[in-house]
């Protein structure tokens, strides 16, 4: 971490923060995968356009069982992407778990819908 720390624009920067994330989810155990979160969180708003951090955030939310979480990132991409298919997925299944049928075959149509399906 100390080369990239020299080369990284702050304590917030992209690579930085990704760097570290990715060093705690290689680490296991569910306190660095909730660091690993918060580093992504930074990533991403370092660099909102960026889709990769978004995705490691709503995954480690479902790894932890985080399921307000989760759904609060996926409503999140959604805003900014409303086909993403991660995100439709997850939502998709947060309503099958809660028997909203019909809002969980609209999700999971649109997670399917797209070029690289989840």
């Amino acid at each position: 971490m100390p080369a990239i720390e020299k080369l990284s624009a702050g304590p917030n920067d992209f690579r930085l923060q990704t760097a570290k994330a990715m060093v705690l989810m290689s680490r296991g155990g569910e306190d660095n995968l909730r660091s690993a979160r918060d580093a992504f969180i930074a990533a991403s708003n370092e660099r909102p356009e960026t889709t990769m951090a978004s995705d490691m955030i709503l995954d480690l939310d479902i790894r932890l069982n985080d399921t307000k979480d989760a759904e609060r990132q996926a409503m999140q991409t959604l805003a900014a992407d409303r086909t993403d298919p991660l995100s439709n997925y997850v939502m998709g299944s947060l309503a099958l778990q809660n028997d909203k049928i019909d809002e969980a075959e609209t999700y999971l149509r649109l997670a399917s819908d797209c070029s690289k399906p989840v």
